[in-house]
């Protein structure tokens, strides 16, 4: 995006930059700006500019490093993804009442991603050695875990990059570890189980890498609760359905791998 869409407003004698907002109501940058909610983007003040839906506020001399993470942190994670904002925003709503109680008891979002990570790793062993409805509800709580941390964050204003990193993380291990237990117990393929797990976590390091690049994925296959949710029918109804279940999800993935490698190339 070159520089010339920048305007400049003064304000006391303080210069202002200004970006304007583009059609789609959502804040752009150049590229060779950091993401906003970034270190590098809180601590450059955007040139005394902070991001937010819509507009950028200036950044006042007196604001406190501090306040100005703060300030960039409300910016949306995926540049020109409304709709990733909006249904961040309504699932805060709908659980402002559960996120007061657990800000009230002090429970942090690494809380939640800690003891999220935990019952999607137990489900591993208690799915081969123990109770197979036990192992899909440990999966469950991971779930209403992994869906819980990034509200409180916002709610608490304690979201970062590095909790969003390890959150994202979680996830991919307990992708791993139950495509490898679903293949050990001879519920998945080698061949669809694996390609899944390695499409799936190529593309979302390549959707890490692009964010950072401001160049996001206009849309993303991200499959696991799907995946999560067909263990019982594959279990219980229908084997041999989950085979197909993952080749179609690496195809798709793959796709996403591909033009992802390939945007990230042009860009660098």
């Amino acid at each position: 995006m070159k520089a010339h869409f920048y305007r400049h407003r003064r304000v006391t004698n303080i210069v202002y930059p200004r970006i304007p907002r583009p059609r789609d109501g959502w804040t752009r940058i150049p590229r060779d700006r950091s993401p906003p909610g970034s270190s590098a983007y809180a601590d450059s003040n955007l040139v005394r500019g902070c991001c937010v839906v819509g507009r950028v506020t200036p950044c006042t001399p007196e604001m406190s490093a501090d306040s100005v993470r703060r300030r960039a942190e409300d910016c949306p994670p995926y540049l020109g993804r409304r709709s990733v904002f909006i249904w961040q925003t309504l699932r805060g709503r709908l659980l402002a009442p559960l996120l007061a109680v657990l800000a009230r008891v002090r429970v942090t979002p690494n809380h939640l991603t800690l003891f999220s990570l935990l019952a999607g790793l137990a489900f591993s062993p208690v799915f081969l050695w123990g109770s197979r409805p036990g192992a899909f509800a440990l999966l469950l709580a991971h779930l209403l875990l992994d869906g819980l941390d990034g509200p409180l964050a916002r709610f608490t204003r304690r979201a970062s990059n590095q909790g969003s990193f390890t959150g994202t993380m979680a996830d991919q291990v307990v992708v791993a570890f139950s495509t490898v237990t679903l293949i050990h117990a001879g519920y998945a393929a080698a061949w669809p189980g694996g390609l899944y797990v390695f499409f799936y976590c190529t593309v979302v390091i390549f959707a890490m890498v692009r964010n950072a690049l401001a160049i996001p994925y206009a849309w993303l296959v991200r499959p696991r609760m799907l995946v999560y949710a067909w263990i019982p029918v594959e279990v219980y109804l229908w084997r041999g359905s989950l085979d197909l279940l993952l080749w179609i999800f690496s195809v798709l993935l793959a796709i996403k791998m591909l033009t992802g490698f390939i945007q990230i190339r042009r860009r660098i």
